[in-house]
This record gives C-alpha cells, sequence and structure tokens, in this order.
C-alpha cells in the first residue's frame, strides 16, 4: 500500500501517469509497505499465460527477493523511475522518504532495486543516468542514504506502520539502537533469472537525456515511453 496522501495524476503521453505528493512528505516518511492485498505471482506465469494479460502481469508487477511477481492492489503500481529518486525501498520491505517531499512533487523510486529479469538503461530528464547496476558499490550508495533516511524514522507521523510486520519493526528499532545490525537492501534485491523468456531492453540516446517512465510493473517496469 502506498501512502494514502498521494495522487495519481497524468505527466504526458511520453510518461503516461505518476504519483505526486499532495501535503508535505518528511524524510524518513514510510512511503510503502506490503500489504495482505497486493497480488503474488509466481514467475512462470508469464511463460503460462497468454495475451493480452501477459503483458498486464509484465507492465504492472514488480519482482521481490524470490523471483516472485508482485501486483499492487492500489496506485502504487504507477510509481515511476528515476535514478535519483525521493523515495528507496529498503532491506525491511518497505519504501522510505529518502529526502523531504514537498507538495505537488512527483514520487519516485529507483526501479534497479525491483529486477534482474528485464535490462534497461535508465535516463531521467535532469540526470546524466549510470547505467543499469545491483552492484556493491551501487547498494552501498543506496544502503547509506536509507540508512540517513531511517535516522528519522521514529521522528516522524508513520500512516502505514501498522502495516509494517512487527519483525521488520523490531529490526530497524534494532539498527537505531545499534547501527551495526542495519538490514541492507542488498537482501532484497531479486534472484537472477538468465533464462527469463521476457527480456526486454529500454533504452534512450544519452546525448538526448530523454525521460523515461518507468511504471512500477515490468521491474516496477521501467521509465520506458508507454502509457499507463
Amino acid at each position: 500500500m502506498i501512502l494514502p496522501s498521494l495522487r495519481i495524476k497524468w505527466i504526458s503521453d511520453d510518461i503516461g501517469y505518476g504519483l505526486f505528493a499532495t501535503e508535505f512528505i518528511p524524510k524518513g516518511t514510510v512511503t510503502y509497505a506490503f500489504d495482505p492485498l497486493e497480488i503474488v505471482l509466481p514467475r512462470k506465469i508469464l511463460e503460462q499465460e497468454k495475451e493480452p494479460m501477459r503483458s498486464m502481469i509484465d507492465k504492472y508487477s514488480y519482482e521481490d527477493n524470490s523471483g516472485n511477481l508482485i501486483i499492487c492492489w492500489d496506485l502504487g503500481k504507477f510509481m515511476n523511475h528515476c535514478c535519483y529518486s525521493n523515495t528507496l525501498t529498503t532491506g525491511y520491505v518497505f519504501g522510505i522518504a529518502i529526502n523531504d517531499i514537498q507538495p505537488g512533487e512527483e514520487v519516485t523510486d529507483d526501479y534497479r532495486i525491483f529486477t534482474r529479469q528485464h535490462g534497461f538503461q535508465p535516463s531521467c530528464e535532469k540526470f546524466v543516468c549510470p547505467v543499469f547496476s545491483q552492484s556493491q558499490e551501487q547498494v552501498e550508495e543506496w544502503d547509506g542514504r536509507i540508512k540517513d533516511a531511517l535516522k528519522h524514522f521514529a521522528e516522524v507521523p508513520q500512516p502505514l506502520k501498522p502495516l509494517i510486520p512487527a519483525k521488520m519493526l523490531k529490526a530497524v528499532e534494532a539498527y537505531l539502537r545499534d547501527p551495526a545490525k542495519y538490514v541492507s537492501v542488498g537482501t532484497q534485491l531479486p534472484k537472477a533469472n538468465p533464462s527469463a523468456s521476457n527480456k526486454k531492453r529500454v533504452s534512450a540516446e544519452p546525448s538526448k537525456r530523454k525521460k523515461v517512465s518507468i511504471k512500477r510493473s515490468t521491474l516496477r517496469s521501467t521509465r520506458k515511453k508507454r502509457k499507463a
């Protein structure tokens, strides 16, 4: 479930829809939490289903660390990708605001955390984007930003806190008491599946730095030019 205060908004024909803050979201706020209504599908379903169902599952799902495909039941599926996103998924299986997010600002996540099955070259409107990477160096960069945000976890309102499993809440509390007990986002990266039959590559010419829309799907999709 995404933060209830987020609203869906049409951006453009190239990008489609996105999610936007309707109120100030302080750094450290949980912006997404897995809940019992999420749809969990085995990855092999993509080989079993026929069109158009297969494309819809592929478009609106993201991958967990077991290789399952998760489809958000709410507007979470419309969250777009940014390599310099203002939220990140954590090793505690929830997303967190890593910056203060202002009213009217688009809320984004980094889809590189959500896939190994779909190759893509990320490209954002305002930045020179890195190549797709889940290297140890990249994981450490994500971890640094998450650790900084988690410092504020107990200081800000947490509307989604009831959805966070008690085990994960205890793990967060343990980290806040002892930084050595931090759980890396690397523990949540999907397992590689080289034989995946539906690999896709989304690219944009670096010189154009064109904004690519990734719906929280095919990797929580790929910030590819596609309509929601």
